[in-house]
């Protein structure tokens, strides 16, 4: 949805006054939203085959629907506005005037917005970013070694007569009677399987663990039926089983010659380990981009003189309360008690949010600089990307969120996202990087 018509005026001091017109079908849409929303939130079925508009009078009446409808239409469009302008803004719009809408009819409103304004930054020569030294320790070069080795064990059929053990690996002859009838895909002259990685039921396993080879024991447990619903839908059986041998899971021996046969590259344990080691501190010298992205953009951000205006901060301050309300909510805390799980008081969450809110606006303004300056343009792949990471990777979420923000008029504020990001990205390449 975009507005028909739109006209825009200077109001002076970076804001832009904007009257948009909408076209009747598309206000129309607007009010079919706004009713479902305060349905929903008014615990009216919104997804029956009834009339939602009926059914809200009934509960709320006329007046106070059209109260509700006559505020919900106009902020349900001021984005759409924002999003069909061809310049980046910053802060809130602001509504100067929304007359009443009328459902059916043409609907124009006045919006102002602030143009977000461009600097440049001191330089755009690569950053450089100093890492911690992380240095191999020979407890995490052993470690790896082991992972090696237990990667290559095997099960190995033991002689020793001792009893069945968890990780064992049996096999036996079962025989398996459900009352008179047998049961035959329980029923097997020879038949492997692991002790403890629940092949049968636990109660099966607790009976066969203790057994030695040789031994022939009748019991009962539980299990489920073939045609149960749940788990709590079992039926008893009666089991025979004798243990015809067991294998044991059995790492190799780490000796020169097992690597030379079995490990590319390496002929002797000490080269191995060498090997590791190498592979460890090249790994760690190309530390993963993610963790490179904040320092850069911290780099970036000390090249930037800019002014912040009181109006810059306080936003940026209120959207900073809004997430760690949300973040208190989410695990059912008052917010007191969440600060100080994050070792805070309310004093120390106020400077807190003052020096975050201002790293937040220069970093953002340095990649917006920088995005200029290289001229990156956004590719839808681009947006994509930025939704993934919004719904930490699961790609179904982030095609759901798109979807949301895409009805809602909201891509704008994922386009400076997307755009800061690649900008980031693009930074984060070029760094040069030092440890220690």
């Amino acid at each position: 949805m975009k507005p028909e018509h739109m006209s825009l005026a200077d109001a002076g001091d970076g804001k832009v006054r904007v009257e948009a017109s909408f076209a009747a079908a598309d206000v129309g849409n607007v009010f079919e939203v706004v009713r479902r929303i305060l349905a929903y939130t008014n615990a009216i079925d919104s997804i029956s085959g009834e009339d939602i508009k009926a059914l809200l009078v009934e509960k709320l009446g006329q007046d106070e629907v059209d109260s509700l409808c006559a505020e919900g239409v106009p902020a349900m469009l001021v984005p759409w506005v924002v999003d069909a302008l061809d310049f980046e803004t910053m802060l809130d719009p602001v509504v100067v005037d929304a007359p009443k809408p009328t459902q059916g009819a043409p609907y124009a409103l006045v919006v102002e917005v602030t143009r977000k304004p461009r600097y440049e930054l001191s330089s755009y020569e690569p950053v450089r970013v100093r890492l911690p030294k992380n240095e191999v320790t020979n407890e995490e070069v052993e470690g790896y070694l082991r992972q090696v080795v237990l990667d290559h064990a095997a099960y190995v059929e033991i002689e020793e007569d001792r009893p069945v053990r968890p990780g064992d690996r049996v096999n036996v002859s079962i025989s398996t009677m459900r009352g008179a009838e047998p049961v035959e895909h329980l029923t097997s002259p020879s038949r492997s399987f692991d002790i403890g990685e629940g092949w049968f039921s636990p109660e099966f396993d607790e009976n066969v663990a203790g057994m030695r080879r040789g031994e022939t024991k009748t019991f009962e447990f539980q299990a489920l039926g073939l045609h149960s619903k749940n788990e709590r839908d079992t039926e008893t059986l009666t089991c025979t089983v004798t243990i015809l041998s067991l294998a044991e899971f059995t790492p190799p021996q780490l000796t020169d010659e097992w690597v030379a046969s079995h490990v590319e590259g390496a002929k002797s344990v000490r080269e191995l380990e060498e090997a590791i080691r190498a592979r460890m501190e090249e790994q760690r010298a190309k530390p993963d981009e993610a963790a490179l992205l904040r320092p850069v953009a911290q780099e970036l951000s000390r090249r930037l003189d800019m002014p912040i205006s009181d109006a810059l901060y306080e936003k940026v301050v209120n959207d900073l309360i809004s997430q760690t309300s949300r973040q208190a909510e989410q695990r059912n805390l008052p917010l007191d008690d969440y600060l100080a799980t994050q070792g805070m008081d309310r004093e120390a969450f106020g400077a807190y949010l003052m020096e975050q809110a201002r790293e937040a606006i220069l970093e953002g303004f340095a990649l917006d600089s920088y995005a200029d300056h290289f001229g990156l343009e956004l590719a839808d792949a681009d947006v994509d990307e930025v939704f993934l990471e919004m719904a930490g990777g699961r790609e179904v979420a982030a095609s759901s969120l798109r979807r949301q923000f895409e009805q809602g008029g909201h891509m704008y504020e994922i386009r400076e996202r997307a755009r800061r990001f690649k900008a980031n990205k693009h930074a984060a390449q070029r760094a040069v990087l030092a440890f220690g």
